[in-house]
């Protein structure tokens, strides 16, 4: 059988494309029976011309498309029908097909897969919470329409991407009611499979008795709903009683990909230097995860104070957290309490 998988991968730096690759290496690791074939997302113009080609095994990969071009949806559909992919596996996540109405090309793409006679599954990475989404969320997120016609549209998508699709993946129970309870899809089309934990102690070894500081870490996306803010004004408060204490802020900041980012790391670096907090606090910007897995063994405990309660999705962070038996502080949101027996 070939599988072909539509999705980013490194050196895009992004869970998902870290998360695909795990998965997709894993999965031609455990059965050379299935061809897997990845059509990923060229991560800039710049490597356009110089990525290179992957091929181990079973496992293919093909950088060949990008959101920035309208025309995705054909050069997708030209290679899985060339390679023969008798199952399409798509990860979707908001903004990785486009913003606006760049979101509906991948609709567009679906039709043409069924008319193929393509079997197509699609694993949701996020979800927006009709019930939460306020002018706040309009505003964060740069929307110039009205909140009723925003869950009108959301509905609508998510809809479509149900019925053109055979089967719908979601990593957590509460996703599945949210898609059964405010988007109406069909409880038969949803399938939950947990996010997935990585087997870290056999890799690492996490013993960092030897450190002299006290080190805590957030990591993901830096965008103002992480909530760095708040992490440092309790940091200086601690750092007045600890002077070992250090954070590290690790993650992506990339405006280009997530326009609501911009000016947050210079919020970030202000905030720092407001309260003397140079020699506490370090910033590690777009690492590759091995990198990001040195940074969570050395850590004491993860710090997840992430804000935005309209959004519900798995938290990568929180996985690898738990992959590395480490103590977390976590706001109380839906993306992290279906975890809380695990930590």
């Amino acid at each position: 059988m070939k599988l072909g998988v539509i999705t980013s991968w490194p050196p895009e730096i992004s869970g998902l494309s870290y998360y695909s690759k795990q998965l997709y290496e894993t999965l031609a690791s455990l059965t050379s029976r299935v061809k897997i074939i990845v059509y990923a997302h060229i991560p800039n113009k710049s490597m356009k011309e110089n990525i290179p080609y992957i091929r181990k095994g079973n496992l293919e990969v093909k950088y060949i498309w990008t959101n920035k071009t309208p025309l995705y949806p054909f050069k997708l559909l030209k290679a899985i029908v060339k390679d023969n992919i008798q199952l399409v596996h798509v990860q979707h996540e908001y903004w990785l097909y486009g913003r606006g109405l760049k979101a509906l090309l991948l609709p567009i793409l679906l039709v043409f897969l069924r008319f193929t006679g393509k079997t197509t599954i699609i694993t949701l990475h996020g979800l927006l919470v009709l019930t939460q989404l306020s002018k706040d969320f309009k505003k964060f997120h740069r929307f110039n329409i009205s909140l009723h016609v925003l869950r009108m549209f959301s509905i609508i998508y998510v809809r479509a991407l149900s019925l053109l699709s055979n089967t719908i993946v979601v990593h957590l129970n509460i996703m599945r009611k949210i898609l059964e309870q405010q988007y109406g899809v069909k409880a038969e089309k949803i399938r939950v499979i947990p996010h997935g934990i990585l087997d870290m102690e056999s890799a690492f070894n996490s013993d960092c008795s030897n450190s002299k500081e006290i080190v805590f870490t957030t990591f993901g996306s830096l965008r103002p709903d992480k909530g760095i803010k708040s992490i440092l004004r309790a940091l200086n408060k601690l750092a007045n009683i600890y002077s070992n204490v250090k954070l590290i802020i690790a993650g992506q900041y990339d405006p280009l990909m997530s326009p609501e980012a911009a000016g947050y790391l210079d919020m970030i670096c202000n905030t720092i230097k407001k309260y003397g907090l140079e020699k506490h606090v370090v910033l590690k910007l777009n690492l590759p995860y091995r990198e990001v897995y040195y940074i969570y063994r050395k850590s004491y405990a993860i710090i997840l104070n992430y804000l935005d309660s309209s959004v519900v999705a798995a938290s990568g962070p929180l996985a690898l957290a738990i992959a590395f038996n480490k103590p977390v502080i976590a706001s109380k949101i839906p993306r992290f309490l279906e975890y809380k027996d695990c930590i």
